[in-house]
Parts: structure tokens; sequence; C-alpha cells
């Protein structure tokens, strides 16, 4: 951050620090847990189950590749490791004499790596599969050419009989010593895509797309048997310990590494095949999609199958056992080696910085990991690592805010030196060099006044320092279980976003399902003699509405109002309603203290005339008096009329015709009806034709020996009027 933007930004919070209060809440935000502490990033910490950080194992780069892809991995019982990758169809050795890059095969991708008992490397290749037998000094011959477009998997057995798996017939070859094939094993699949052997020989096969685990019979029968049909797309990888217990890993809703290869033969040809650039483009294209399903299974030598991990964010490419019985997941997306103990609890060992861990695999005692995005090879370290740090995930929270204090706890604390936090601020979702910088270190676990500026956003850092370094790894003292950090934001004005007149006589009820208050009536009359007489926003009130708000009723001269109020630091808000009359600028106060987003006027209570009504929203219950504030709302103008429509008899023109005239005092005449000998009631226009004023004149025609005529009028308010004649 310049000079220039560091002097802004303090200006900034001087302002905000003299001209805003504070919230009188506080808020604290605790980061606990395995989930959570997901959500931030790892240089060096592990995660446990049980949602501790720790110092995680460390890691050696024993070979950087340069290609974007490691496919494939095998290692000798002396501990020289092959590596096959992709895009350029290489394949590496690191020995005690060195690394070097083997040999370069044809096809772009190495997708799969055996060895037989004398220690000869075989590889096979896609998109134009190809079996190739390499010498000690990186020639490399073909040995077995299927028609297949993929070689995924190879497995030998005791006596070197070679395995093939393929895509995308999906059928497993049998190649013996002497290169003589046989179709072993026809899966109905499209592809198998890896291969194992159990503690018996039988050979163990995962296919796509159904995602199912064979076994089949390596004896003369060569019977297959499905031990498991997973519900996901690809049964990615199998292991077994060495107990016989089969240990295998589906995957679905990610970008497989079958899917990649299919990518670069859909378009590749012959270039494809000799390996040029546009195949290696086509590779290269293909993305992990962010998220993805995951399987673990265990399956028992009985046949009993469990499932010992699901994860709808994670995709597994290999998965190991260690010798004490954990077992080890190479993951996509984040490039995470996860563990899971005996008693399925997992813990994120390393968050790497490469986008896939495609392979596992031992060599001698050691543990190694192959990357993807870019190719590396690392050895994962039986020690913790000297130093570590943790990233949290960005705090938001929501509105400028003072920031507090930060504490931690640790599990089983050595020493008090070592473990420090730090934290930075700023206004953007994301960290960048309008932030401020790093705080000094924070070192008292029970608490630290947090020195980073007044903002919206805040980020917290954990680091390790040497001396917490554990003797064994994942060592339990030194852990930290949680991080709580707080806050409180200024106070922001409440706002009032709408204000809302409903119709005349429309009342809200505070008791719902109750009868109408003192004096009120359902549209219609009690009976709903008239409800047909009515306009029609009035006889939609026939059957009082229910609403989370309240229960609508009509009650005659009532006006009512609602409002939209909301408060961006949540707190609890009051209203105030006030009246004013067009012709007087004083404003009577109606209601205060009001928790309801609405109210109703008594229109009986003031003349007839044009009003307005103003809200006053305040968020003084939840902060002092004088920091409270305030936001206001005026209606437009609206009507209160309560006087009935004035009916006046005129002198009759003869002829069976009867005269009279209609009049309203404020609004439009809606209807007027009548009734013969208090028979059915009729409608009747006036001589004009039309009802569109406050005063209209009427005839009406009585049939000879009619004795009274009776008329009633509704204005737009639903005011009704009434008269009657005698008809001599």
């Amino acid at each position: 951050m310049s000079f220039f933007q560091r002097f802004l930004y303090s200006i900034l919070v001087m302002f905000l620090l003299t001209h805003f209060t504070l919230a009188v809440d506080p808020v604290v935000k605790r980061f606990s847990g395995y989930q959570e502490f997901l959500r931030g990033e790892s240089k060096g910490i592990a995660v446990s189950s049980d949602g501790r950080l720790m110092l995680g194992p460390g890691r050696t780069i024993v070979l950087e590749t340069d290609e974007p892809f490691i496919y494939s991995t095998v290692a000798t019982p002396q501990g020289t490791i092959y590596i096959g990758t992709g895009n350029d169809g290489k394949v590496f050795r690191i020995s005690d004499t060195g690394k070097k890059e083997l040999a370069k095969l044809d096809e772009p991708g190495v997708y799969a790596l055996a060895l037989d008992s004398a220690n000869r490397l075989y590889a096979g290749t896609a998109p134009e599969g190809k079996v190739y037998r390499i010498s000690e000094d990186g020639k490399a011959e073909v040995f077995f050419d299927p028609e297949e477009k993929f070689i995924w998997d190879l497995v030998f057995d005791k006596n070197d009989n070679l395995y093939v798996a393929t895509g995308t017939r999906g059928i497993v070859y049998k190649v013996d010593p002497a290169g003589k094939k046989t179709e072993f094993f026809d899966s109905d699949e499209t592809h198998v895509v890896t291969l194992e052997l159990d503690l018996e020989g039988n050979l163990l096969a995962g296919s796509a797309p159904e995602g199912l685990l064979y076994r089949i019979s390596t004896q003369g029968d060569k019977k297959s048997f499905t031990l498991l049909d997973s519900d996901l797309e690809e049964m990615k990888a199998i292991t077994v310990d060495r107990y016989g217990i089969i240990y295998a890993a589906s995957l679905s809703g990610a970008s497989r590494l079958t899917t990649v290869a299919e990518t670069a033969a859909a378009g590749s040809g012959k270039e494809a095949s000799q390996g040029k650039d546009n195949s290696g483009d086509e590779i290269k294209k293909v993305k992990t999609e962010p998220a993805g399903r995951l399987h673990v299974y265990r399956v028992e030598r009985n046949g009993l199958v469990r499932t010992i991990y699901t994860s709808n964010t994670e995709i597994a490419f290999d998965i190991a056992v260690r010798s004490d019985g954990s077992i080890i997941l190479a993951t996509g997306n984040k490039g995470r080696i996860i563990a899971l103990d005996t008693n399925g609890f997992k813990t994120l060992l390393m968050d790497t910085e490469e986008e896939q861990i495609t392979r596992l695999f031992t060599s001698g005692s050691d543990l190694y990991a192959a990357t993807s995005n870019l190719g590396k090879v690392l050895r994962i370290d039986q020690a913790p690592r000297e130093k570590g740090e943790y990233l949290s995930e960005i705090i938001d929270a929501g509105a400028t805010s003072l920031w507090g204090t930060i504490s931690w706890t640790v599990r089983n604390p050595t020493r008090r030196e070592g473990i420090t936090l730090y934290t930075r601020s700023g206004n953007t979702k994301k960290p960048g060099d309008t932030w401020s910088a790093w705080s000094e270190a924070y070192t008292n676990p029970e608490g630290s006044q947090i020195s980073s500026q007044a903002s919206t956003y805040l980020q917290w850092k954990l680091s390790y320092a040497p001396e917490v370094r554990g003797s064994s790894l994942l060592a339990d003292e030194n852990s930290v279980d949680s991080v709580s950090v707080t806050y409180q934001q200024y106070n922001l004005p409440p706002r009032i976003s709408s204000l809302t007149i409903h119709s005349n006589g429309i009342a809200f009820a505070k008791n719902q399902g109750s009868p109408p208050p003192a004096g009120g009536t359902y549209p219609g009359g009690p009976d709903g003699a008239h409800t047909l007489s009515l306009p029609e926003n009035i006889r939609k009130l026939e059957t009082p509405e229910q609403s989370a708000m309240a229960r609508k009723v009509y009650i005659p001269a009532a006006r009512s109002i609602s409002w939209d109020a909301a408060d961006p630091n949540q707190d609890d808000l009051t209203y105030s309603v006030l009246i004013s009359r067009n012709s007087s600028p004083e404003w009577k106060l109606l209601e205060e203290g009001l928790t309801e987003k609405y109210y109703t006027i008594d229109g009986a209570s003031f003349p007839d005339g044009d009003y307005k009504v103003k809200i006053i929203v305040s968020d003084l219950p939840a902060n002092p008096k004088d920091s409270a504030l305030t936001d206001e709302l005026v209606s437009n103008t609206f009507r209160i009329n309560n006087l009935a429509p004035v009916i006046t008899w005129e002198s009759s023109p003869g002829n069976g015709i009867t005269a009279f005239s209609v009049t309203t005092s404020a609004t439009r005449l809606f209807r007027v009806e009548y009734s013969i000998d208090s028979r059915h009631w009729s409608v009747v226009f006036p001589k004009d034709g039309i009802t569109d004023s406050r005063s209209e004149s009427y005839q009406v025609e009585v049939p000879p020996g009619t004795k009274s005529i009776q008329v009633r009028a509704i204005d737009d308010n639903g005011n009704i009027g009434s008269g009657s004649r005698e008809i001599e």
C-alpha cells in the first residue's frame, strides 16, 4: 500500500470513528472444527478430524518434471523410482545415480507402469494404446499392441503374466512373458481403469462408468464376481493391506483421468499418436471441476462392504495403506493428502500448491506423492515440518466494524512461545494492496487487542515456529483447537423501504382467528346481503385473510397502513406513526413504540379530508439513547371519508317515473341500486349513462300497484347511504 493510500485510509477511519457510533452488541466469530478449518488455506499445517491445527508432515521435492501431469509411478525394492507423465509421453527415473528422463514414447500419456520379477520396466500409453518394454538405457520396444485406444493399468502376477486394463471396450488382457495375449476378462463396461492382486493372487479390477469392483480368479476357470457396485461413476483406485482387506475409492462429478484421455483422442488422429503438440494442448485444456463426489470403501475378506469415508467436495485419484493401518488418500481440486485412521477419523495431512495429487507410492519405508498441474514427486517426511502457516477464511463483518480481541485455545501446551497469530483488514472481499499490512504478532492465547484498522473484512494467520515442533508426526501437544475474533459494527441507521396505504375499511386484527373488534363487521353486512354491491377490493374481505403480518377485517371508516423496514446491524426496531392534514404543517402522534409493521387509523375520529402519515423507525431498543439512529418516510395523500352518500327525492315527471339524485361528500359514487316493495335489488344507471362523478341524477320506472321504493348508494370508500319513498 502506497503512502497516499495509507493516508486516505487513515482519514476514512478517523471519519468513521468521529461520525459513527458503535452498535451495542459485539459479535464473537469462533473458528473450530474440521470442516470450518478446511475453508482456510494450510501451508504446512495439518487439520485433524476433531478440529485441531498442528504442524503437518514435512515434504521434500525429489523431482520436478516440467510436465503438466504425472499419471503413473512404480518403485523397485532397491529404491529406484519410475515416473510416467503427460503430455509428452515421457518416463523419468530417480535412483542413487541421479534423476533423468529415461524415455520419450510416441503417445502423449503414460498412464501405467509395472515391473516384472526381473525389475524390467513396462509402460502403458494412450490415446493409441500400446505396452512398451523399456530397457535400462531407455530403449523402448512395443511389447503388446492391442486394438484398444487406452491402456489404463498394468500388473504382473507371480509368474510374470502381465494383466492389461483397457478402454474403450473394457477388456482385461493377459500377456505371458513371451508376449502371447489372451482376452482374460470382458467387463461389459467401457473402461477398466485400475488393477490390483489380492493375497490369494486373484485379480481385482475397477471399472467406469458404472463404478464396479470385480474379483477375477487367475486360475483356469477365470471365474469373476462383482464385489461392489458403487453409485458413483469410476472405481478409481484399489489397494490391499497385509491382512487381505481391500480398500477402494470411487468418484464422480469431476473430470476423471479417463475423460482427459478421451478428450485428447477425440480430435487427435495420427498426430496424437505421434505425440504432437495439438494433442498435448487438448489434454491441458481438461480442467478438474470445482467439486466432485468421493466414496471410500473397505471390503472384508468375507465380502462385507463398509463405506468408511464420503465427500461431496473432493475426488481421490489414489489410495494407499500405511503399516499402522491408516489410509492415505490422494485428492484432486485442491491437491490435498488426507489420512483416515482405523476408526474412520480424518486428518488433512498436507495442502499442496498443485491442483491434484494423482499417485501415492512407497519406496522402502518412505511415502511418496506425485502431483499434477504441475508434475512433481514429493517425499512425505516421517516427522512434522519445522514451521508452518495457516490462513483463515475471510471474516465478513457485514459493515464497517471496530475489531476487538483475538484469542485461541491450545491443547496440551508444552510452551507458550512459538505459536503466534497475525491479522490484516480491508474493505474488499479479497485481500489486496488496499488491505492493511499484517499486524505485529499476537502471542497471548488468552486474548490480545487486534491492532488492524476498522473495516468490513478481516483475516487472521496462525504461525508455528520450529521450537513447538513435536517429536512425532501429528503430535497432540501444542495443537490449536479454536480461534475467536470479536468485533462490533459501527451503528448504521435503519431504513424504511416502502409504505402502503390500504383501501378504505381494511383493518388489521392482531388476534388471528378471533371475531372482528368491537364495532367491526364483515363486508356485506352480517349475512353478506350486499357483498356484491361493494367495490372489489372490499368484497375480497368477505373471508378474513390470514397473513404473517395480521388478519385483515372490514371496519367502516378504518384506514390502515403497513411498511417495510430493516436495519443493517440487525438491531431491534420500534416505530412511531404520525398524521397530518394536508392543510396543516403540524404532525400529530398517533402511536409510538410499535414493534409491528402495520397500524390501523380510526377514520371515524377524523373529519373528512385529505391526509398524510409519517413513519419514524428507530434502533433505540438496541442502542444507547444518545447513539440511536432513525429514519422516516411520508406517505402519499389519502382521503378519509366517513359521510354516507345523500339521496334526494325529486319531483317525478309522471307516467310511473320516480326521480332522485345522489351526492357524495368527497369521493366518486360507485353504484346505485333500488328495490320495489322490498323485493330484489336492481342496479340503476344515471341519466347520463355513466357513474363517474360525486353527484348523479336517476329515474326509475315504477310498475302500477307499487307501494314503495327503496334506494341505496355506495361510494368508492364503501360508505352506504339509503332512502325510501312511498308511492301514491
